[in-house]
């Protein structure tokens, strides 16, 4: 597994790079390991054709899109839960979507969506913040005093969700009375203590303008 962790390491801090690429150096620097391991893990995946080399500089191969939700196909969960997502789906006519909790987020594993005037612009393999959407005030009704603490430190700092990246800028809420910002601990707890007490958590603009899902 460290072998693989580390692979993976130096795909994730490419993808992070203005056209996937960078120098072997900087890349070690960046990655922490040691020049030697580096030139290692780049020959494998060179050879798997998930990177091209180029002089000293080393780039991500579009090969490397094989890599998308790998892991989330392993687990199962798409199969086991997507027949029952799509019937669901069917019976009401009306798009489903699956997630599960991920830490303070919500991963969606599923989805089912129906036609019409809008798309959502999340999708399967996605990570939402639990503050901005349903299924993560629903998850966050068992957190721990460790968990609540964690999700504390990850919204003082990062208090606009920019490391989720398949969340769009949050939505303005219009109206003579100032609704609560989506994402504020008072918010958000709130929330949390509705689901707890009913079961069911909605979504009113959370994620972005003019989605409404319960």
């Amino acid at each position: 597994m460290a072998t693989l962790e580390r692979g993976l390491a130096v795909i994730r801090v490419l993808a992070e790079q203005p056209g996937g690429r960078l120098s072997r150096a900087e890349l070690a620097r960046t990655c922490g390991t040691a020049r030697a391991t580096l030139d290692r893990i780049a020959a494998t995946l060179t050879h798997l054709g998930h990177l091209r080399a180029e002089a000293q500089d080393l780039q991500l191969a579009p090969r490397t899109l094989e890599f998308g939700n790998a892991c989330l196909t392993a687990s199962g969960l798409t199969e086991a839960l997507g027949e029952p997502a799509h019937r669901l789906a069917d019976e009401l006519d009306e798009s489903v979507s699956v997630a599960v909790p991920d830490r303070d987020g919500a991963r969606f594993v599923v989805q089912c969506p129906r036609r019409r005037a809008m798309a959502v612009t999340f999708h399967i393999g996605d990570l939402l913040p639990a503050e901005r959407c349903a299924p993560g005030a629903l998850f966050a009704a068992d957190w721990d005093d460790e968990a609540w603490e964690c999700w504390r430190r990850r919204l003082e700092a990062d208090p606009h969700a920019t490391g989720f990246l398949a969340l769009p800028p949050a939505p303005p809420h219009r109206g003579r009375r100032a609704a609560p910002i989506p994402g504020t601990e008072a918010d958000f707890a709130a929330r949390v203590a509705a689901a707890r007490r009913t079961g069911v958590a909605v979504d009113d603009q959370l994620v972005e303008p003019g989605l409404v899902a319960v």
